[in-house]
């Protein structure tokens, strides 16, 4: 205990150090729309960049500046580079995006903390849609009132509201009800899945996250996925209708002379390189009952079933759960499989699976 202690009071004396030396920048990941397979936006984060090159990562130093109330002063770092740099973008009528900045909870109890955003936008001649407001679902259970009635001015003034990190806390529902947010950005815990997880787990995490977009869909209100990290979760979440998304399977966060270059590339007609996707079907992952892909099969499409035509044979190779409800059965009760499905489809609507199964066959 003792040495953890002394550590983490030498990293602080650091962090100090570092803030007088001007040694915290920002990186910026980017966001892309998985239909138009473009960067529309971007979120910047700071990075701690030591004079001998070495970049300290976010989840060393954040608790630590959170911890001693350094967390406001290193925020406002972010947003004034991050305001330059939209300037600059601006100034030489280059291809702008909207990038987003965290407001930290400590931010809204600062006397001045509205004017500090104002002052900025004026001082760097933006417009405030350029700079989105990231606010931690957390953020809203002490002292939500006054965050809830700053955020509406800020809205009032032209700025988006995002709450980060949303389903990771007790409260999203309730939360989502009274807090002016413009944008959602889910976590993705929900399609991670830790060592052993039974495949119960796995569909009720999908069957959440579904959930989850289509509520705020009816809300319309846009939904951003974080933390996307494979191929399999960026098409599933495709198949859900939550076409933006931001993660390391995409883009990690990159320095600024990076992201000015691949936005540089995106505002011509071609798409991203970095967005090239492999859409092969795996047919063994197909199998695999706890893959994403059988997560979308059982749970997301109704009644389904894939059928092999051999011979004049078609045999059942799997069903989903939905097409055993839709005719009343339990799964145990018959199996599928070992049936020509003709023969036991009614005889007065075999012409009609005839017709289908012909045109699929031609087709």
């Amino acid at each position: 205990m003792r040495l953890s202690t002394v550590k983490e009071l030498e990293l602080i004396r650091e962090l100090r150090t570092a803030l007088l030396n001007d040694q915290f920048t920002i990186y910026i990941q980017p966001q892309f729309d998985q239909v138009s397979m473009k960067l529309v936006s971007g979120e910047a984060l700071v990075r701690w960049v030591r004079p001998d090159g070495e970049v300290i990562p976010p989840n060393v130093f954040v608790p630590l500046l959170e911890k001693t109330g350094l967390i406001s002063r290193v925020d406002q770092i972010v947003w004034e580079q991050t305001c330059q740099f939209l300037s600059k973008r601006k100034k030489e009528g280059k291809n702008i995006v909207p990038l987003a900045v965290n407001i930290s909870r400590r931010d809204f109890f600062k006397k001045d903390f509205t004017q500090i955003i104002y002052d900025l936008i004026e001082k760097y001649d933006i417009e405030p849609s350029l700079l989105d407001l990231e606010v931690t679902e957390s953020a809203y259970t002490e002292n939500g009132d006054i965050i809830i009635s700053t955020l509406d001015e800020l809205r009032t003034h032209g700025f988006n509201i995002k709450m980060d990190d949303f389903g990771s806390g007790y409260s999203s529902l309730n939360t989502l009800r009274h807090v002016p947010v413009d944008m959602i950005k889910l976590d993705m815990m929900f399609l991670y899945s830790d060592d052993g997880a039974d495949e119960s787990s796995i569909y009720r995490g999908g069957v959440i996250l579904d959930s989850i977009i289509r509520m705020a869909h009816w809300m319309s209100i846009p939904v951003i996925a974080e933390g996307v990290e494979t191929a399999k979760q960026a098409e599933f979440l495709k198949t859900i209708d939550c076409s933006i998304v931001q993660g390391f399977y995409f883009s990690r966060p990159l320095p600024l002379d990076e992201f000015e270059k691949m936005l540089d590339e995106s505002s011509g007609t071609q798409t991203l390189s970095v967005l090239s996707m492999d859409n092969n079907f795996d047919n063994y992952d197909f199998w695999d009952s706890t893959s994403q892909t059988s997560l979308l099969f059982n749970a997301f499409i109704g009644p389904a079933g894939v059928f092999e035509l051999y011979n004049g044979m078609l045999t059942a190779m799997r069903l989903n759960k939905e097409f055993y409800k839709e005719l009343r059965l339990d799964e145990q009760d018959l199996d599928f499989s070992k049936f020509n499905i003709l023969e036991i489809i009614a005889p007065s609507d075999r012409h009609r699976v005839k017709k289908i199964i012909d045109s699929a066959s031609n087709s």
